[in-house]
């Protein structure tokens, strides 16, 4: 889910990303379904996972994933889910920082 900051930022992507697919398609002629949404907002679907830590693949599904679509009721259940995601890319960082450590003690006895 994003905040209202989060969701400017994604949507102005969005925006521009929609307005190159329109340019395209008015200045080549090219139907709708000639157009692979994913990789023509690429931008959008990069910067979600950045902000989120989830993979979305479908560009227009972000636009529902927005906190102020479902009410201020919403925001202690979308508080927790962030907690527990910044959590989990917390532990997944130290987990690699660790192995790469061990890695790197062990290098020269990997090298022969």
């Amino acid at each position: 889910m994003l905040d209202e900051h989060e969701f400017e930022q994604v949507d102005a992507i969005y925006r521009q990303c929609i307005e190159a697919i329109q340019r395209d398609r008015a200045e080549h002629e090219l139907p709708l379904q000639s157009i692979d949404l994913a990789a023509a907002c690429a931008p959008v679907l990069a910067v979600y996972n950045e902000l989120t830590g989830f993979a979305e693949t479908n560009p227009n599904a972000i636009l529902h994933h927005r906190t102020a679509f479902y009410g201020p009721r919403a925001a202690p259940a979308v508080d927790r889910c962030d907690r527990q995601r910044h959590r989990s890319v917390q532990l997944a960082a130290r987990s690699q920082r660790t192995r790469n450590e061990r890695s790197a003690a062990n290098w020269p006895a990997n090298s022969s």
